[in-house]
């Protein structure tokens, strides 16, 4: 399998700041300065890309037999966190990070990797760099993560398929999603969550898709 381009290539740290990807640096714009500041520690192509809710910290995951994801302080370049996705066999290849999100309230880092028939989703408690789950996701490639506003639920989406991930404790339970009658099953490419409306609303997963 090839190596999942960057996905997610752009986000927006702080105002008046974006922050993106060109080979193996992220690079912090400021826009009002026309400034540029850059993060360094990969040692390959970065891939996959999420800003922090608080809108300080940027992850980015990157390509290579035993790739990593990096947190980086967006206002000061400094890398504050590194989180292997490596595999625990050394004769398998992980490949790359093709996709990586925060949780909504700021405490988990999912992130999964490319390892052919598994692509693995492992979950960081990152502040204390803490894993919370290492599971294999499916034989198919992961395109995106999302996170529930209530951090309970972890949207994953990609090639033919998505699943919505429990998060609890130390680990995670899947349900496969179901393409019902009328929808085309399809390549997922992004996801996120719509907040619920109201005291009883609820929350509403969107996917966007290939065609």
């Amino acid at each position: 399998t090839e190596p999942t381009p960057l996905t997610h290539s752009l986000t927006h740290s702080l105002a008046p700041q974006v922050v993106y990807a060109a080979a193996a640096l992220p690079v912090v714009f400021n826009k009002t300065e026309v400034t540029q500041r850059y993060v360094s520690g990969h040692s390959d192509s970065v891939t996959a890309l999420a800003m922090h809710p608080g809108g300080v910290f940027v992850a980015t995951g990157q390509k290579g037999a035993s790739p990593c994801v990096i947190v980086a302080d967006s206002l000061t370049g400094v890398v504050v966190g590194k989180f292997l996705g490596g595999p625990d066999d050394a004769s398998a290849a992980y490949g790359a990070v093709s996709a990586v999100a925060f949780s909504s309230d700021g405490n988990l880092l999912a992130f999964t990797t490319q390892d052919e028939g598994s692509n693995t989703l492992f979950v960081y408690s990152w502040r204390e760099a803490a894993l919370k789950a290492k599971v294999a996701s499916g034989p198919d490639k992961v395109m995106a993560l999302a996170f529930s506003p209530d951090s309970s639920q972890l949207l994953s989406c990609g090639v033919d398929h998505f699943s919505l991930w429990a998060v609890s404790g130390r680990g995670v339970s899947k349900k496969r999603g179901i393409f019902g009658p009328g929808a085309i099953k399809q390549t997922l490419l992004s996801c996120c969550w719509i907040p619920p409306i109201g005291e009883e609303g609820t929350a509403v997963a969107v996917m966007g898709a290939a065609e």
